[in-house]
Protein backbone atom coordinates (compact mmCIF):
# COMPACT_ATOMS: atom_id res chain seq x y z
CA UNK A 1 0.00 0.00 0.00
CA UNK A 2 1.26 3.49 -0.79
CA UNK A 3 2.82 5.14 2.25
CA UNK A 4 0.54 8.15 1.91
CA UNK A 5 -2.48 5.88 2.21
CA UNK A 6 -1.04 4.07 5.23
CA UNK A 7 -0.28 7.29 7.10
CA UNK A 8 -3.77 8.59 6.54
CA UNK A 9 -5.42 5.37 7.55
CA UNK A 10 -3.43 5.23 10.76
CA UNK A 11 -4.04 8.90 11.54
CA UNK A 12 -5.67 9.74 14.85
CA UNK A 13 -9.46 9.71 14.60
CA UNK A 14 -10.77 13.22 15.11
CA UNK A 15 -14.44 12.42 14.81
CA UNK A 16 -16.62 9.43 15.59
CA UNK A 17 -20.33 9.00 16.15
CA UNK A 18 -22.14 5.90 17.26
CA UNK A 19 -25.51 4.77 18.48
CA UNK A 20 -28.16 2.07 18.43
CA UNK A 21 -30.68 1.94 15.60
CA UNK A 22 -32.91 -0.62 13.90
CA UNK A 23 -31.94 -3.42 16.26
CA UNK A 24 -28.21 -2.88 15.87
CA UNK A 25 -25.40 -0.44 16.46
CA UNK A 26 -23.88 1.91 13.96
CA UNK A 27 -20.89 4.19 13.82
CA UNK A 28 -19.45 6.70 11.42
CA UNK A 29 -15.74 7.34 11.66
CA UNK A 30 -13.73 10.08 10.11
CA UNK A 31 -10.00 10.65 10.01
CA UNK A 32 -8.14 13.79 8.99
CA UNK A 33 -8.71 12.87 5.34
CA UNK A 34 -12.29 12.70 4.02
CA UNK A 35 -11.56 9.63 1.91
CA UNK A 36 -11.18 7.61 5.09
CA UNK A 37 -14.61 8.23 6.52
CA UNK A 38 -16.79 5.15 6.62
CA UNK A 39 -20.07 3.97 8.07
CA UNK A 40 -20.45 0.66 9.89
CA UNK A 41 -23.64 -1.08 11.03
CA UNK A 42 -23.52 -4.25 13.13
CA UNK A 43 -26.87 -5.96 13.86
CA UNK A 44 -27.71 -7.11 17.38
CA UNK A 45 -28.55 -10.71 18.20
CA UNK A 46 -25.90 -12.30 15.99
CA UNK A 47 -22.68 -13.84 17.30
CA UNK A 48 -21.42 -14.21 13.73
CA UNK A 49 -22.13 -11.88 10.82
CA UNK A 50 -21.02 -11.67 7.20
CA UNK A 51 -19.67 -8.33 6.00
CA UNK A 52 -21.39 -6.47 3.16
CA UNK A 53 -19.55 -3.48 1.69
CA UNK A 54 -21.82 -0.96 -0.02
CA UNK A 55 -20.20 1.53 -2.36
CA UNK A 56 -22.45 4.57 -2.74
CA UNK A 57 -22.64 7.44 -5.21
CA UNK A 58 -23.92 9.91 -2.62
CA UNK A 59 -24.18 9.97 1.15
CA UNK A 60 -26.06 6.69 0.84
CA UNK A 61 -28.42 7.33 3.77
CA UNK A 62 -31.52 5.99 1.98
CA UNK A 63 -29.62 2.93 0.77
CA UNK A 64 -28.21 2.11 4.20
CA UNK A 65 -31.62 2.52 5.83
CA UNK A 66 -33.19 0.21 3.26
CA UNK A 67 -30.56 -2.49 3.81
CA UNK A 68 -30.70 -2.48 7.63
CA UNK A 69 -33.78 -4.76 7.94
CA UNK A 70 -32.13 -7.14 5.46
CA UNK A 71 -28.95 -7.03 7.55
CA UNK A 72 -30.90 -7.72 10.75
CA UNK A 73 -32.64 -10.73 9.17
CA UNK A 74 -29.64 -12.25 7.40
CA UNK A 75 -26.93 -11.55 9.97
CA UNK A 76 -25.02 -9.05 7.89
CA UNK A 77 -22.82 -6.17 9.02
CA UNK A 78 -22.72 -3.22 6.61
CA UNK A 79 -19.62 -1.16 5.86
CA UNK A 80 -19.92 1.82 3.53
CA UNK A 81 -16.80 3.85 2.64
CA UNK A 82 -17.29 7.53 1.91
CA UNK A 83 -14.76 8.32 -0.80
CA UNK A 84 -14.50 11.66 -2.67
CA UNK A 85 -17.14 11.68 -5.38
CA UNK A 86 -16.76 15.04 -7.09
CA UNK A 87 -15.32 13.52 -10.26
CA UNK A 88 -15.70 9.79 -9.66
CA UNK A 89 -11.97 9.16 -10.06
CA UNK A 90 -11.98 6.77 -7.09
CA UNK A 91 -13.79 4.30 -9.38
CA UNK A 92 -10.52 3.80 -11.30
CA UNK A 93 -8.98 2.52 -8.00
CA UNK A 94 -5.91 4.78 -8.25
CA UNK A 95 -5.93 8.59 -8.25
CA UNK A 96 -3.50 11.26 -7.03
CA UNK A 97 -1.26 8.66 -5.41
CA UNK A 98 -4.10 7.03 -3.47
CA UNK A 99 -5.05 3.39 -4.00
CA UNK A 100 -8.72 3.31 -3.10
CA UNK A 101 -8.92 -0.47 -3.41
CA UNK A 102 -6.24 -0.84 -0.75
CA UNK A 103 -7.90 1.75 1.47
CA UNK A 104 -11.10 -0.28 1.33
CA UNK A 105 -9.25 -3.43 2.33
CA UNK A 106 -7.74 -1.57 5.29
CA UNK A 107 -11.21 -0.41 6.38
CA UNK A 108 -12.50 -3.98 6.14
CA UNK A 109 -9.55 -5.18 8.24
CA UNK A 110 -10.21 -2.52 10.86
CA UNK A 111 -13.92 -3.37 11.03
CA UNK A 112 -13.15 -7.06 11.53
CA UNK A 113 -10.48 -6.36 14.13
CA UNK A 114 -12.76 -4.15 16.22
CA UNK A 115 -15.93 -6.27 15.88
CA UNK A 116 -15.54 -9.93 16.80
CA UNK A 117 -18.96 -10.80 15.37
CA UNK A 118 -17.75 -10.04 11.82
CA UNK A 119 -16.34 -13.37 10.70
CA UNK A 120 -14.96 -14.94 7.55
CA UNK A 121 -12.15 -13.84 5.29
CA UNK A 122 -14.44 -12.79 2.42
CA UNK A 123 -17.10 -10.11 2.04
CA UNK A 124 -20.02 -9.14 -0.20
CA UNK A 125 -19.68 -6.04 -2.39
CA UNK A 126 -22.31 -3.85 -4.06
CA UNK A 127 -22.23 -0.76 -6.27
CA UNK A 128 -24.51 1.13 -8.67
CA UNK A 129 -23.53 3.55 -11.45
CA UNK A 130 -20.07 5.00 -10.84
CA UNK A 131 -19.80 2.86 -7.71
CA UNK A 132 -20.39 -0.22 -9.89
CA UNK A 133 -17.31 0.74 -11.90
CA UNK A 134 -15.27 0.57 -8.70
CA UNK A 135 -16.79 -2.83 -7.92
CA UNK A 136 -15.99 -4.01 -11.47
CA UNK A 137 -12.29 -3.14 -11.23
CA UNK A 138 -11.88 -4.08 -7.57
CA UNK A 139 -13.29 -7.52 -8.34
CA UNK A 140 -10.69 -8.22 -11.02
CA UNK A 141 -7.85 -7.44 -8.60
CA UNK A 142 -9.24 -8.85 -5.35
CA UNK A 143 -11.63 -11.68 -6.24
CA UNK A 144 -10.07 -13.86 -3.53
CA UNK A 145 -11.38 -11.43 -0.91
CA UNK A 146 -14.96 -11.61 -2.14
CA UNK A 147 -17.93 -13.86 -1.45
CA UNK A 148 -20.22 -12.28 -4.04
CA UNK A 149 -20.54 -9.03 -6.00
CA UNK A 150 -23.51 -7.13 -7.39
CA UNK A 151 -23.13 -4.23 -9.83
CA UNK A 152 -25.81 -2.23 -11.57
CA UNK A 153 -25.85 0.23 -14.47
CA UNK A 154 -22.07 0.73 -14.75
CA UNK A 155 -21.50 3.41 -17.39
CA UNK A 156 -17.86 2.64 -18.24
CA UNK A 157 -16.89 -0.95 -17.62
CA UNK A 158 -13.54 -2.69 -17.64
CA UNK A 159 -13.82 -5.85 -19.69
CA UNK A 160 -11.97 -9.04 -18.85
CA UNK A 161 -10.00 -8.69 -22.08
CA UNK A 162 -6.20 -8.66 -22.23
CA UNK A 163 -6.23 -7.15 -25.72
CA UNK A 164 -7.78 -3.88 -24.53
CA UNK A 165 -5.73 -1.39 -22.53
CA UNK A 166 -6.75 -0.52 -18.98
CA UNK A 167 -9.31 0.70 -18.04
CA UNK A 168 -11.29 -0.50 -21.09
CA UNK A 169 -9.68 -3.92 -20.67
CA UNK A 170 -7.04 -5.59 -18.52
CA UNK A 171 -3.98 -5.05 -20.72
CA UNK A 172 -1.25 -2.90 -19.14
CA UNK A 173 -3.05 -2.74 -15.81
CA UNK A 174 -0.40 -0.87 -13.84
CA UNK A 175 -1.66 -1.69 -10.36
CA UNK A 176 1.39 -3.68 -9.28
CA UNK A 177 -0.88 -6.64 -8.66
CA UNK A 178 -1.85 -9.65 -10.73
CA UNK A 179 -5.46 -10.13 -11.75
CA UNK A 180 -7.12 -12.91 -9.74
CA UNK A 181 -8.73 -14.74 -12.65
CA UNK A 182 -8.89 -18.20 -11.05
CA UNK A 183 -10.64 -16.79 -7.98
CA UNK A 184 -12.91 -14.74 -10.22
CA UNK A 185 -14.14 -17.94 -11.88
CA UNK A 186 -15.29 -19.19 -8.46
CA UNK A 187 -17.04 -15.94 -7.55
CA UNK A 188 -20.79 -15.33 -7.59
CA UNK A 189 -21.43 -12.32 -9.82
CA UNK A 190 -24.68 -10.37 -10.23
CA UNK A 191 -25.22 -7.83 -13.02
CA UNK A 192 -28.37 -5.74 -13.37
CA UNK A 193 -29.76 -2.84 -15.35
CA UNK A 194 -32.79 -0.57 -15.13
CA UNK A 195 -34.55 -1.00 -18.48
CA UNK A 196 -36.75 2.11 -18.51
CA UNK A 197 -33.75 4.38 -18.94
CA UNK A 198 -34.63 7.12 -21.42
CA UNK A 199 -32.66 6.37 -24.58
CA UNK A 200 -30.90 9.66 -25.18
CA UNK A 201 -27.47 10.12 -26.72
CA UNK A 202 -26.07 10.12 -23.17
CA UNK A 203 -27.70 6.88 -22.06
CA UNK A 204 -27.81 4.67 -25.14
CA UNK A 205 -24.56 3.03 -24.03
CA UNK A 206 -25.89 1.62 -20.76
CA UNK A 207 -27.23 -1.76 -21.96
CA UNK A 208 -24.24 -2.23 -24.27
CA UNK A 209 -21.76 -1.61 -21.44
CA UNK A 210 -23.37 -4.22 -19.22
CA UNK A 211 -23.59 -6.68 -22.10
CA UNK A 212 -19.90 -6.16 -22.90
CA UNK A 213 -18.96 -6.86 -19.29
CA UNK A 214 -21.18 -9.93 -19.14
CA UNK A 215 -19.82 -11.33 -22.40
CA UNK A 216 -16.20 -10.78 -21.39
CA UNK A 217 -16.77 -12.52 -18.05
CA UNK A 218 -18.65 -15.45 -19.58
CA UNK A 219 -15.98 -15.93 -22.24
CA UNK A 220 -13.40 -16.46 -19.48
CA UNK A 221 -15.52 -18.99 -17.61
CA UNK A 222 -17.09 -16.61 -15.08
CA UNK A 223 -20.74 -17.48 -14.45
CA UNK A 224 -22.99 -14.43 -14.03
CA UNK A 225 -26.54 -13.83 -12.91
CA UNK A 226 -28.34 -11.01 -14.70
CA UNK A 227 -31.43 -9.03 -13.70
CA UNK A 228 -33.34 -6.67 -15.99
CA UNK A 229 -35.42 -4.41 -13.76
CA UNK A 230 -38.30 -2.13 -14.84
CA UNK A 231 -37.01 1.18 -13.48
CA UNK A 232 -35.33 4.39 -14.55
CA UNK A 233 -31.57 4.68 -14.20
CA UNK A 234 -32.15 7.24 -11.42
CA UNK A 235 -34.34 4.82 -9.45
CA UNK A 236 -31.68 2.70 -7.82
CA UNK A 237 -33.98 1.91 -4.92
CA UNK A 238 -36.27 -0.11 -7.21
CA UNK A 239 -33.35 -2.46 -7.87
CA UNK A 240 -32.42 -3.20 -4.28
CA UNK A 241 -34.79 -6.15 -3.90
CA UNK A 242 -32.88 -7.99 -6.66
CA UNK A 243 -29.58 -7.18 -4.96
CA UNK A 244 -30.80 -8.45 -1.59
CA UNK A 245 -32.18 -11.64 -3.15
CA UNK A 246 -28.83 -12.27 -4.84
CA UNK A 247 -26.84 -11.76 -1.64
CA UNK A 248 -29.21 -14.01 0.32
CA UNK A 249 -28.69 -16.73 -2.29
CA UNK A 250 -24.93 -16.15 -2.33
CA UNK A 251 -24.77 -16.68 1.43
CA UNK A 252 -26.85 -19.87 1.18
CA UNK A 253 -24.54 -21.26 -1.51
CA UNK A 254 -21.46 -20.33 0.50
CA UNK A 255 -22.86 -21.94 3.65
CA UNK A 256 -23.74 -25.12 1.76
CA UNK A 257 -20.16 -25.40 0.52
CA UNK A 258 -18.67 -25.04 3.99
CA UNK A 259 -20.98 -27.44 5.84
Amino acid sequence: MAEIGRRRLEAQLNHATSGDISGGRHSQRQTMHPSLEYYLYVPNGWTQTTLLVIMTTGDGDKLKEAFRPFADKQGISILSPIFPREDGNYSFLHHNGIRYDELLLQMVHEARTENVSIVGDKFLLYGFGAAAQFVNRFTFLHASKLLGVSMGDPTNVTQLDDELDWPLGTKNCNMKKELEIDDLKQLQVHLFIATNTVKTSCTMHLPNELDLLEQSLNSQGVVTRKSIIPAESTEEEKCWYAVMNFFADAMKISNSLTT
